[in-house]
């Protein structure tokens, strides 16, 4: 297979993440440099529609599993804006997060629809209800600067990279606890949890 490029989609200066709603209609792109999120009609390859960040720096950018919603943080102001992932793709909430918010990821159980994002400078991780008015119901303590978090399959756990530590924090999503500490190494920025990749024996092969 040669891979070569085919075509360029234009966007605003400084694209920062791309993210595909589960369905794979559209790609949303935020802007690590520009105010501006572009939904991207994947079928076509053309911009549906440009969409004002509260802020131009956008390091990290979720589509709810539901396909309903699009959470990004913005690292420079402390704040996670949510829109809308179906057309119009209208604002639903700006949230007041705190210094150096870095990654956002989904949670479904028994308690209900959250979303979990890091807060670099308060060490910890705020968690919302996911709804009409999203509602702040816990903020856990985690350690140095966390920064990306990543759910189990079944949404029991939330695993979180501690930037300034050599660990990953595991967090109980029933009660919203910390349970365990997973060493890692210095300076994790991000990890993604792979459900069942060791599906034998005790993983260590």
């Amino acid at each position: 297979v040669q891979m070569k490029e085919i075509r360029r989609i234009q966007v605003a200066n400084g694209p920062g993440m791309t993210m595909f709603g589960p369905d794979g209609r559209y790609a949303f792109v935020c802007s690590s440099f520009t105010p501006e999120l572009a939904v991207i009609d994947v079928a076509s390859h053309q911009i549906a529609k440009h969409m004002p960040q509260d802020s131009p720096f956008c390091p990290n950018i979720a589509v709810s599993p539901e396909n309903d919603e699009v959470w990004i943080t913005l690292k420079d102001v402390g704040k996670v804006q949510v829109y809308s992932a179906k057309p119009p793709f209208g604002q639903k909430a700006l949230l007041e997060t705190g210094p150096i918010t870095n990654h956002v990821n989904f949670v479904n159980n028994h308690n209900g629809r959250f979303a979990y994002v890091t807060v670099g400078g308060l060490g910890a991780v705020k968690v919302f209800r996911r709804g009409s008015a999203p509602e702040l119901v816990a903020t856990i303590p985690v350690g140095d600067l966390p920064h990306g978090i990543w759910q189990s399959g079944d949404g029991s756990r939330v695993y979180v990279a501690l930037e300034n530590g050599v660990q990953a924090v595991v967090i109980d999503t029933l009660t919203n606890r910390v349970i365990a500490d997973v060493p890692i190494g210095q300076t994790s920025q991000a990890l993604v949890y792979v459900p069942n990749a060791v599906p034998n024996g005790p993983g260590t092969d």
